[in-house]
């Protein structure tokens, strides 16, 4: 059984705009957090005494979506070694 955000990713390779569409996926995924976190951060300043970390808030948005690439790839081996009918 497969989860739902990958029904449709045997396509990619014979699907081009199918593809294009989870490329720029990928990249609003991790380029319009930190243009929040930025636009966000002169506000936040004028509210609070302290100012925003922003650094720190985009490198750990960063590395937390490499981490779920990370897991998204390695259940994807998971699910194909279950499926494959020769298990030694």
């Amino acid at each position: 059984m497969k989860a739902p955000c990958f029904k449709m990713q045997a396509e990619f390779h014979t699907n081009p705009r199918l593809h294009n569409y989870a490329r720029q996926v990928l990249w609003l995924s991790a380029v319009v957090p930190i243009f929040a976190v930025l636009l966000v951060k002169p506000a936040y300043t004028l509210v609070s005494s302290m100012p925003l970390d922003w650094f720190l808030i985009c490198i750990s948005w960063l590395i937390g979506l490499v981490g779920w690439s990370l897991v998204v790839a390695s259940y994807k081996e998971l699910s194909r070694l279950i499926s494959s009918p020769n298990l030694s």
